[in-house]
């Protein structure tokens, strides 16, 4: 039983155990980290009670020990003191019945696995590289010629001073100055953060300064909720703070009634990721590592987003605004992706949307 308790203890996996009253009879050390509780405090608890904010949930666990069957559910939101989205299996097990007739065998228990869905790259993000490395070397070609012409319209409007002439000269500077900057942001896009140590909740109070006079337009009530002992991180700042301007703009624009609220919040994270890691040291050693985040959690009651396009938000030039041009979101990714971290969105229309984003902490062995 020790062997199998240490074989479980180092599985990523969250692994429950309930007898056939439905109450827990083992928790391995993964699933502990997850409910931020031990066994101890967890022991001989019904499941409708461990997983009471995970209705769904409940509902399979239910189903198992009516219908004998195992249960599979892919990409479930499990609540306890967050959200998490997992997949889950949902096993029945038996005693020995090698001589017994198996239609007539009683069900012993119910076996849970629960594998937290944190995924640090997108099938899309392939695409999405290669689209940024096109828009950047175009946007490199088109910024030369255009600094010509906009030069040269420079100087014929000093010499038209005063004319008709000069004002379609003003037109011709006025367009290329727009172009210019649009070009601007697409060079902008493909270059990578500069690394300094930074105070997360500073970058969310100055982009919060920026976007004042839209709160107090639409009379949004603002509410925050940091984490003071968040330790500084690792980042671009100015780069965070483009992110962090996007996510809450869209938050505003999101509000269509003057009766709207946002909450900003931060904490650490349950979750984490496995990251392997390569030494030479004579001979080849494999380092496993726990790479956690802290969360950063922007979150709306306004008009929310479809199911089905919820996946589609973060694809380059996928907008549904008049005058959006899809970038701000994909955009966002790109940046957080390249700090080591992701995106998350859950979203219930009508009710309002949530943006997780996941910011690397230290690593921990």
């Amino acid at each position: 039983m020790i062997f199998t308790e240490n074989i479980l203890n180092n599985l990523h996996e969250s692994v429950l155990l309930f007898n056939k009253k439905g109450r827990l009879t083992y928790i391995n050390r993964a699933g502990e980290e997850l409910f931020l509780r031990s066994f101890k405090d967890l022991k001989d608890r019904r499941f409708e009670n461990i997983f009471s904010l995970s209705k769904e949930i409940t509902e399979l666990i239910k189903k198992a020990f009516q219908e004998g069957r195992a249960f599979k559910g892919r990409d479930m939101e499990f609540r306890d003191s967050n959200e998490v989205n997992v997949d889950i299996c949902i096993t029945p097990y038996y005693e020995d019945v090698s001589n017994s007739n198996e239609n007539n065998r009683e069900i012993k228990g119910i076996l849970i696995s629960l594998r937290e869905n944190t995924t640090l790259a997108d099938p899309e993000d392939y695409y999405f590289e290669s689209l940024l490395y096109l828009l950047g070397s175009i946007a490199h070609e088109i910024k030369n010629p255009l600094s010509g012409i906009r030069g040269s319209a420079q100087l014929l409007s000093n010499l038209y001073s005063g004319t008709n002439e000069n004002e379609y000269l003003k037109i011709i500077l006025k367009e290329t100055g727009r172009l210019n900057n649009i070009l601007h942001n697409y060079l902008n896009i493909t270059t990578k953060p500069v690394f300094n140590v930074v105070n997360i909740h500073e970058v969310l109070e100055h982009s919060i300064k920026v976007l004042e006079p839209l709160i107090k337009e639409h009379q949004i009530r603002l509410i925050k909720s940091y984490d003071p002992s968040l330790p500084d991180i690792f980042g671009d700042e100015s780069k965070l703070l483009q992110v962090f301007i996007n996510l809450i703009k869209n938050a505003i624009e999101a509000i269509e009634s003057n009766k709207g609220e946002i909450t900003i919040s931060s904490r650490f994270s349950n979750e984490y990721a496995v990251i392997y890691e390569k030494k030479m040291a004579g001979k080849q050693e494999i380092l496993k590592k726990k790479q956690k985040w802290v969360i950063i959690a922007i979150k709306d009651n306004g008009h929310g987003i479809k199911i089905d396009e919820q996946k589609k938000v973060f694809l380059p030039f996928y907008t549904n605004k008049k005058t959006g041009t899809g970038l701000g979101l994909a955009l966002s990714k790109k940046i957080i992706k390249d700090h080591g971290g992701l995106i998350k969105i859950k979203s219930i229309l009508n009710e309002g949307t949530i943006v997780y984003v996941y910011l690397p902490l230290r690593l921990e062995t």
